[in-house]
């Protein structure tokens, strides 16, 4: 039977888990989460999205203190009382293990012994992780599909004969080919020669007897710069006030983000909004956010843009204000930082 404490401890583990991808416990072993590819199940037309899987490596045990760290926040007792009380219920667990052969916590998995080696089988699902990716997986529905298919093939009471004909038939179009193509070329040849001959007699008699500026002809006979030529002093002038209004938009714009850039570690919590490479980015976001009566901050570190909904003293007051903004605003994310 599992006691209070055990139900505590399994509990702190599930959640130093979730939060920090592993867990050690002292004298046992470390759970982590192994990432899985995606896979295809053919048999159940079911598509398993990336995931996370809970691994056990008996050969990392050394004490890190934040599991009783952990604990000790839920059951109210001194640090070392409380590795004390992981310490007795890891002696309890190698117990069972070693009578039965196999040990099981709800929650987290089975511990199998096998000549020796403790073998983990984790009760956790695919999916139990999903912040992790926010993938799910997909269910088929299963089908089939029957294919026939169906040969026929013709009578043949003279095999000999089909040939004879077969050969005819390919072979004629071929020599005819043959016959008329030289006819062809050559006639073509004389043509072009005679076409080539004709249109340099037309441009040399344009050009002789009408000794015009030829900029001046081309004008005439297809309008391309009448048609094309644009106006000189309208659209010139809207394009260069629309191009002034702009760049002093982007200046306003760059000079408020400037204000709120923050460039060096203030050792500060920061819910983060977004992270971006360059600064269209972080307007685009920033202006988006304004909308919605935010005024956010820019952090640059790490080599990229992080904008900031604000910055907190500690976490609880930085996940606190997470939390409310997530539940006013349900298609952003965030996440926290401290830096």
């Amino acid at each position: 039977m599992i006691n209070v404490n055990d139900k505590l401890l399994i509990t702190s583990i599930q959640y130093l888990v979730k939060r920090d991808g592993f867990v050690i416990i002292p004298d046992w072993g470390t759970l982590f989460l192994q990432p899985t590819p995606a896979r295809w199940d053919a048999e159940q037309n079911i598509f398993y999205a990336p995931s996370y899987q809970l691994q056990f490596n008996p050969r990392i045990k050394n004490n890190d203190g934040a599991l009783a760290i952990e604990l000790s926040k839920n059951t109210q007792q001194h640090y070392f009382d409380t590795l004390k009380t992981i310490a007795n219920t890891v002696v309890l667990w190698n117990t069972r293990l070693f009578q039965f052969g196999s040990l099981s916590l709800d929650g987290i998995g089975t511990f199998n012994l096998s000549k020796g080696t403790i073998h983990f089988q984790s009760q956790l699902k695919w999916q139990e992780f999903p912040d992790f990716f926010g993938l799910q997986n997909i269910v088929l529905p299963a089908s089939t599909f029957e294919r026939n298919v169906v040969f026929s093939y013709p009578s043949l009471p003279n095999a000999g004969q089909l040939n004879r004909i077969v050969k005819t038939i390919i072979i004629t179009p071929l020599v005819i080919a043959l016959a008329i193509l030289p006819a062809k070329i050559n006639n073509y040849r004389i043509l072009h020669q005679q076409e080539s001959s004709f249109s340099q007699n037309i441009q040399l008699h344009s050009f002789t007897n009408n000794p015009v500026n030829l900029d001046h002809t081309i004008d005439t006979l297809t309008n391309v710069k009448v048609a094309l030529k644009p106006s000189i002093q309208s659209p010139s002038h809207h394009i260069d006030e629309s191009k002034k209004n702009n760049e002093h938009l982007q200046k306003t714009s760059v000079a408020d983000l400037n204000n709120k850039n923050i460039n060096h570690s203030q050792n500060k919590y920061y819910v983060i909004l977004g992270s971006f490479t360059t600064d269209k980015q972080v307007n685009d976001f920033v202006n988006t956010l304004k909308t919605i009566d935010i005024e956010p901050l820019v952090l640059n570190c790490d080599g990229k843009r992080r904008v900031a909904l604000n910055q907190y003293e500690n976490q609880a007051d930085a996940q606190k204000a997470l939390d409310e903004f997530k539940s006013q605003n349900p298609t952003y994310s965030g996440w926290i930082l401290k830096w």
